[in-house]
């Protein structure tokens, strides 16, 4: 089958990076190394992330510790914690730098899952529009080619079988993510 090349499964798998990159910022009740690594820090006369200036690891569920390699920039790297409103209060200890994450309430464990939520919903709706323009393409190029319409018919078909397995992916992250949230 001759099938006219739009990017679509790049412009896809975009999307679903994306949607993966948001939500490993979001709280689960575990800590993870992704909440602090990219937060910026003033330091040596720039701006610079966390995961450059420090070895950052999870000794527990619930507490995350950064050790920072320059004792000079410790200041620095607490201040950047401090206002980056993470919810959590650094705790100092020479060179490392412990948060301690208390437990979701389930009030919060709800609001965080419609978060999530919407977050899928807004991947989904990208994705429906990357479909649109994907099939607008599609039609446009297939008539400047003068190519059949049973021809444009059946790329206008995988498309939408494409565009049905990515949101099927976005369903099963987004509910890994709630039960992750929900059962910590």
């Amino acid at each position: 089958m001759y099938y006219i090349d739009y990017g679509l499964d790049n412009k896809l798998s975009s999307a679903l990076d994306h949607l993966n990159s948001v939500l490993a910022k979001i709280r689960t009740g575990r800590a993870s190394a992704s909440f602090v690594e990219d937060i910026q820090v003033s330091a040596y006369g720039s701006k610079m992330p966390i995961n450059q200036l420090a070895t950052i690891s999870i000794p527990e569920p619930r507490q995350i510790t950064i050790s920072v390699w320059d004792q000079n920039i410790v200041d620095d790297v607490v201040n950047a914690i401090v206002a980056s409103n993470l919810g959590v209060t650094p705790i100092r200890d020479g060179n490392n730098i412990r948060l301690n994450f208390p437990p979701l309430t389930e009030e919060r464990r709800k609001e965080i899952a419609k978060l999530v939520s919407q977050e899928g919903e807004n991947t989904k709706v990208t994705i429906r529009n990357i479909r649109r323009e994907a099939i607008k393409f599609v039609e446009t190029k297939g008539k400047e080619e003068n190519i059949s319409e049973e021809l444009i018919d059946k790329n206008i078909e995988e498309i939408e079988k494409i565009v049905k397995n990515y949101i099927s992916k976005v369903d099963d992250i987004i509910k890994s993510k709630i039960d992750d949230i929900m059962h910590v």
